[in-house]
């Protein structure tokens, strides 16, 4: 599917897996489907995403926005040109061998492997914690600023209250993703059909129709089923944590709608489009989570596979919320190349209590990764440390 990647795949091969199986109950709890759907959608993407990325240009993940970048380096064009046998067709069946003859050297290899390969999982979490924060942290740089950090935090937070109160998060990737995509192809109709008139194209009205279709059919299915209304509700009206989060959310799409309102006519045509039907969306389940217990939602579920009562999680999450923003403090204060280090051993000693070989051999392996791979390989910028401006702001001249 153009533009959305593996991301989007994995969580849309995982809502199949859960749909098509007689036994719903057993997802989240170690259904093999609900393994093997996604790993087999993450495997199978690169040979789609090389449809839309080579034919129209469009990058259907993070490989094939890479390849798109060597083609600009080459000077090669996507469109007919790699399609066309007098021009650059041999390369684009070059690009389709060269993954079939990846998928038929790798598969045997994991076969073979696989006993070996097991023992991954059984890496404690521990361990994978630090070194998957600071990827994540060096992963959201995109103006080479603290502030890209902060909006990680930002919208980490924010995924972790979508998970908490059941707000879906894929459409909020899909959105993400395809959110430049979607305006410029917007405003390409408007200026080719004039207005709202290329909502009455008929391809247009049938996917209005499938996207109804799929709005209406969970509400009815919902309305239809006793059970589980009289599982979520209450039996009277009350404000809740989730109640509260949707109206938080309602508010935030509300101002952001009444600003577009005082844009130009063409400005606002986007945030109009997008901001309404989700305003709408959200009052809706605003309403519907007055009647739902205070914390019903994931949450329940994390805790109860966790096997902790309501108090030992949330003493768990401050924890872990705790080493988060310490993480984020370490970095910013002393950069990467100190912050590292630092944050990584604090981590694995006090909080983890391993031991000293394991917590210096993880922090050396993690400090060398980041900064060989991302600083000298890639030529990643890092930012300087808030210390070193405190220090020069302070020093005399």
């Amino acid at each position: 599917m153009p533009g959305m990647g593996s991301s989007v795949g994995q969580f849309l091969a995982y809502a199949h897996a859960v749909q098509s199986s007689d036994d719903k109950d057993r997802f989240g709890k170690g259904a093999i489907e609900g393994v093997i759907g996604p790993g087999a959608a993450n495997n199978s993407k690169e040979g789609g995403s090389l449809i839309p990325a080579v034919a129209f240009g469009v990058p259907g993940g993070l490989h094939s926005a890479l390849l798109l970048g060597a083609f600009t380096i080459l000077g090669l064009t996507p469109g007919l040109a790699m399609l066309r046998p007098e021009q650059n067709l041999s390369l684009t069946y070059s690009l389709v061998w060269t993954i079939v003859i990846a998928n038929l050297i790798t598969v045997p290899l994991c076969f073979i492997f696989l006993t070996q390969l097991i023992y991954l999982a059984e890496v404690k979490g521990s361990i994978l914690i630090p070194i998957l924060l600071m990827l994540i942290y060096v992963g959201g740089f995109v103006t080479n600023t603290f502030g890209d950090m902060v909006m990680v935090l930002v919208f980490g937070a924010l995924g972790w209250l979508m998970v908490t109160f059941g707000w879906l998060r894929p459409p909020l990737l899909i959105g993400l993703v395809l959110d430049d995509l979607v305006e410029k192809n917007l405003f390409i109709a408007v200026d080719a059909y004039g207005g709202f008139g290329w909502l009455m194209r008929p391809v247009v009205l049938v996917l209005l129709l499938i996207v109804l279709a799929g709005v209406i059919t969970p509400i009815y299915q919902y309305f239809k089923n006793p059970i589980k209304k009289k599982t979520e509700s209450t039996g009277r009206w009350m404000l809740s944590y989730g109640s509260l989060f949707s109206l938080g959310m309602a508010v935030v799409f509300a101002s952001a709608l009444w600003t577009a309102l005082s844009w130009p006519a063409r400005a606002r045509i986007f945030p109009v489009a997008i901001f309404g039907p989700v305003l709408l969306i959200t009052i809706a389940n605003f309403i519907k989570d007055l009647r739902r217990q205070p914390w019903i939602g994931a949450i329940n579920h994390v805790i109860a596979d966790a096997n902790l009562d309501e108090a030992s999680f949330r003493k768990r999450t401050r924890n872990i919320l705790g080493w988060v923003m310490g993480f984020f403090l370490a970095l910013w204060l002393f950069g990467f190349q100190v912050g590292i280090p630092l944050a990584t051993f604090l981590y694995l000693k006090v909080y983890a209590r391993e031991g000293w070989l394991a917590s210096i051999v993880i922090t050396v392996g993690t400090w060398a990764f980041i900064i060989i791979v991302f600083g000298y390989f890639l030529t990643f910028v890092f930012p300087d440390p808030a210390v070193s401006s405190l220090w020069a702001y302070k020093s005399p001249r």
